[in-house]
């Protein structure tokens, strides 16, 4: 048993490695058995490793599946991967698909899902606006190292009323991330 979790450690570190060096078809072999085994950090690896390769190793069917296996035990990073999924890599914008995912990275502290999710609902044509929930996530992105979400709240600020951005302040002073089952 000892040997199967120092085989699975190394595939993943292994895997890993070849993902941060863009090699994506190594990371997808390199991971697989751990992948196969559970393993949700090694699963959303896989996922964003097909999501990311070059044809004929992209394939975002694969990508979704795996995604959505780190999805299912709260591994954050796949939340934000899944919205850029449906917001950006899959070909169309679907944002109603997209932002549920992209609320549950930002309930967990995710910078760049905390922005994606306040752009959703400050611009959005197919999803409700709700400015003042857009500012609460923009302004949690900036706090949270968004440069993205820094940059776009100096050019919107004009476009919040002051009532939307002192509620919309006032929760995100108020918010905490969700945790993760065991976290304390």
């Amino acid at each position: 048993m000892k040997k199967l979790i120092v085989a699975l450690f190394l595939c993943i570190v292994a895997g890993l490695i070849a993902y941060r060096a863009g090699h994506y078809a190594l990371a997808i072999q390199e991971l697989g058995q751990a992948a196969k085994a559970g393993d949700a950090e090694a699963q959303f690896l896989t996922g964003a490793s097909y999501a990311s390769a070059k044809p004929p190793r992209k394939d975002l069917v694969l990508a979704e599946s795996w995604l959505m296996k780190a999805a299912d035990q709260r591994y954050s990073q796949a939340y934000y991967w899944l919205g850029n999924l449906y917001m950006f890599l899959s070909g169309k914008r679907d944002e109603p698909k997209a932002a549920p995912w992209y609320k549950k990275a930002a309930a967990r502290g995710h910078p760049e899902g905390q922005f994606l999710l306040g752009m959703i609902l400050f611009s959005s044509k197919t999803v409700p606006q709700d400015r003042t929930e857009a500012y609460k996530w923009l302004a949690l992105g900036a706090r949270r190292g968004s440069h993205l979400a820094k940059h776009t709240m100096v050019k919107l600020l004009k476009d919040f009323t002051p009532e939307q951005i002192k509620i919309g302040a006032e929760r995100a002073t108020a918010w905490k991330p969700l945790k993760k089952p065991g976290e304390k």
